[in-house]
């Protein structure tokens, strides 16, 4: 049992208290993995060397969600990854997947002490299907079990107006099929090949015509990340300057990989919770501005693990870690005054403060479940008594705790926004 006290600079405080555990979350584009080309071979691309490197990313992150696009079409290949990448050195709680698609696919692998797939199916987003995988937690004691979606896509490539314009429409078949079909809680992941973020695809994502489903960037970082330097601890590609012929040159310039969450998760209204600064691009430490992973030197991770990534693939992971929460409880303390309010609220909280003397001003805050103060305002005296209106319309629909704090007291309340 976990209990979180947060604190203001008066008297309020209130007590959060959940059963908890974490999910360690990873995707990564693997680089035609076990798939061979006239460019991609067994030279510059080798199998048996990436399963190495693999074994030595994965034994660092110990992901519990592993998700990754270009891989080959053929079980024998994601049976490789799962015997002798994560499932080495005495672990065995890996496992997969099934396979669908052809050539270049998608796959999926989880910590099977911590999650079952309930089930797996595709969606058309021509030019690729997009992987969709339904998972349930099963460890510790939640008293409910919770479930999260991973969509798996692997959007168009390239930077020209026809390539941009598949993007979107396929990012619109996806958003139209989570708006039809798909309630709670769900990440949108993969290599996107995306150049900026106002890029028709992206914006179907983060501004779909029904807010309710939209998808949010952990670390808000919207903007133009092509050959943009100040997004350059969040580029994703490219590993090398100069290509092999497999790996693409040019060095960190692009941010194409992406774990982009649904509503819910960011503010942990059901059960799984995006934990606060846990979302990185695995290996980038900032200094790799249209330079390689391995110059100047980088000491964000081991050398053998920079070794690896740096050879494995020319895209880096990108990371987060979720939080999985049983039934929350928020302690409410009244002490000294009480109020009534409209819950749940929708896009206006009408609240009536009583108990207070005159001459008395109270502080209202909100505050997220992460402890973030979303709204705060202070309430004269003259004030108290009446009804008041607070605008609610910018806020996600969710949980958040409702403090109203004064010199002879602190009240705490649940509020949901819906």
């Amino acid at each position: 049992m976990r209990r979180l006290i947060l604190t203001t600079g008066l008297a309020f405080f209130f007590v959060l208290s959940y059963s908890s555990d974490h999910l360690k979350v990873m995707h990564y584009n693997l680089m035609y993995f076990g798939k061979y080309t006239s460019y991609c071979t067994s030279s510059n691309n080798n199998t048996n060397s990436k399963l190495s490197y693999l074994e030595t990313i994965i034994a660092n992150v110990q992901p519990d969600i592993f998700t990754v696009n270009e891989m080959d079409d053929q079980s024998y290949d994601a049976d490789l990854i799962l015997n002798n990448s994560l499932n080495t050195n005495g672990v065995s709680r890996y496992k997969r997947a099934l396979m669908k698609g052809d050539y270049l696919v998608n796959m999926l692998y989880y910590n099977s002490e911590k999650l079952e797939l309930v089930e797996q199916y595709t969606i058309n987003t021509e030019p690729r299907i997009t992987d969709v995988y339904r998972l349930r937690y099963i460890g510790g004691s939640t008293s409910e079990q919770a479930e999260l979606y991973c969509f798996v896509c692997h959007l168009k490539a390239g930077s020209g107006g026809e390539d941009a314009s598949r993007r979107k429409n396929a990012a619109r078949l996806l958003m139209n099929y989570i708006d039809s079909n798909i309630e709670g809680n769900y990440l949108v992941m993969g290599d996107m090949n995306l150049y900026g973020s106002s890029e028709g695809a992206f914006q179907e994502f983060i501004n779909p015509s029904n807010n309710e489903i939209k998808l949010n960037d952990p670390v808000e970082q919207i903007g133009e990340w092509n050959n943009e330097y100040n997004y350059r601890n969040f580029h994703t590609q490219s590993t090398h300057t100069s290509g092999s012929g497999c790996h693409s040159g040019g060095g960190f310039d692009d941010r194409f990989d992406f774990i982009l969450s649904s509503n819910s998760i960011i503010d942990g209204s059901n059960q799984i919770a995006y934990v606060q600064n846990s979302y990185k691009t695995f290996g980038q430490d900032g200094n790799r501005f249209n330079s390689t992973l391995l110059s100047p030197d980088n000491t964000s991770l081991s050398s053998e693990v920079i070794s690896a990534l740096y050879h494995n693939s020319d895209h880096l992971p990108v990371i987060l870690d979720l939080e999985i929460n049983g039934t929350t409880m928020i302690d409410e303390f009244e002490n000294g005054f009480d109020f009534h309010f409209n819950n749940p609220a929708r896009d206006i909280l009408n609240i009536e403060i009583k108990g207070i003397e005159p001459g008395e001003d109270v502080e209202m805050s909100i505050f997220s479940l992460s402890g973030k103060i979303m709204f705060s305002r202070k309430i004269m005296s003259a004030d108290l008594g009446e009804e008041l209106e607070i605008d609610l319309s910018y806020l996600r629909n969710g949980l958040y705790i409702l403090n109203v704090n004064g010199i002879k007291g602190s009240v705490s309340k649940k509020l949901i926004i819906q």
